[in-house]
């Protein structure tokens, strides 16, 4: 509970208290009256919910399903006025310069939130990549679609974890700016170069810090690693072949003919930045501020031709790559372990419910 608190604090639980009795008279011109122990009670039910999972919320109160730890503290009819009510900011108050924000709905609380993630002391290892706010409602224009996913349809968050999954920072991504800033450069680069802003910097009278960022190919370039280099963080990540300008390297035609294992490498002299090729079951291209081919070491891989496993060489890069890139994702499967949507048309409902489950 000490530890739950350092994320969800009494000033969020003050600002949800205040701005739900505000719109309980602006909807119904009765003020609902709801307290912080009804906050915490609700989010507590919440939680408990998705530990015990059900077909739909109002089974929790049914009587031949009815689950005490979620029925015994609320109401039905209470617990579901709460949530109609629940709300973020003063409607009627709202500037249009702050309506200017997709995330203006939400926006009070994401910042309390964030800030509370960046109190977290800064671990060596961290990684950024996306990840997806479950939602497939029409009344929002954050709604994006990403191929492949286990949830496509959602609400993207640009993240930074440590490689054991602990949130450290995030932006919830609002689609394409209208005008490309003049130091832009590029999306992925760009979010990266924004994440890794809230790390500690290095000062001259401290020891260097060492971090070290992860990232896959829709964010690693040439420029960004330039960028974090200068700034005394050390990044690796995956790369697309398009993105290595001037960069020569043995073809992925040729490397298919050598077999699974081979690998080539080049250094950038003035940079120190290292460039890859690996051929696995297919070609990998890594750019790194950090390690290289040396030391490699033998790994397992099947061979169809043989029907047998066979040891292939692999990359030092590509073992750290893989030990410390996965944060993100250990994030989300922590998530995913106790998640439960709860049906709302109101699309800063899903951002909500889904910070208390980044708490976590």
């Amino acid at each position: 509970m000490h530890y739950f608190k350092n994320f969800l604090t009494d000033d969020m639980l003050e600002l949800i208290v205040k701005f739900t009795n505000e719109y309980s008279v602006e909807k119904s011109g009765k003020r609902f009256d709801t307290n912080k122990k009804e906050i915490q009670q609700i989010i507590g039910m919440f939680l408990r919910i998705g530990l015990a999972k059900m077909p739909g919320v109002k089974c929790y109160w049914e009587t031949d399903t009815r689950y005490d730890p979620v029925a015994g503290v609320m109401s039905r009819n209470r617990f579901q006025s709460l949530l109609s009510n629940l709300h973020f900011v003063n409607n009627n108050l709202a500037t249009n310069e702050e309506k200017s924000d997709k995330l203006w709905k939400i926006r009070p609380w994401l910042k309390l939130f964030r800030n509370n993630c960046l109190k977290v002391i800064a671990h060596e290892n961290n990684s950024i990549d996306e990840m997806m706010i479950p939602f497939k409602g029409k009344f929002s224009k954050l709604k994006q679609f990403i191929k492949g996913k286990p949830h496509p349809w959602g609400i993207k968050v640009w993240a930074r974890t440590s490689s054991a999954g602990m949130l450290c920072d995030f932006d919830v991504y609002q689609g394409k700016k209208d005008k490309k800033d003049a130091d832009s450069i590029g999306v992925g680069p760009d979010v990266v170069l924004q994440l890794s802003s809230t790390l500690p910097q290095n000062e001259l009278d401290k020891p260097s810090l060492n971090y070290k960022i992860f990232t896959d190919n829709f964010f690693t370039t040439l420029p960004l690693l330039e960028d974090l280099q200068k700034k005394g963080i050390h990044s690796t990540g995956t790369v697309r072949p398009n993105c290595l300008p001037g960069i020569l390297l043995d073809s992925e035609k040729n490397m298919k003919k050598k077999g699974c294992g081979t690998m080539d490498q080049c250094v950038e002299k003035s940079t120190n930045i290292v460039a890859v090729h690996w051929y696995d079951t297919k070609a990998v291209n890594m750019l790194s501020t950090l390690s290289g081919v040396e030391p490699s070491k033998t790994v397992n891989r099947f061979e169809k031709a043989k029907s047998a496993y066979v040891q292939v060489q692999q990359p030092a890069v590509i073992k750290l790559y893989n030990k410390s890139m996965g944060g993100v994702d250990l994030h989300n499967c922590f998530i995913d372990k106790h998640s439960f949507h709860i049906r709302s048309k109101r699309w800063y409902l899903y951002i909500f419910w889904q910070s208390i489950r980044m708490m976590f």
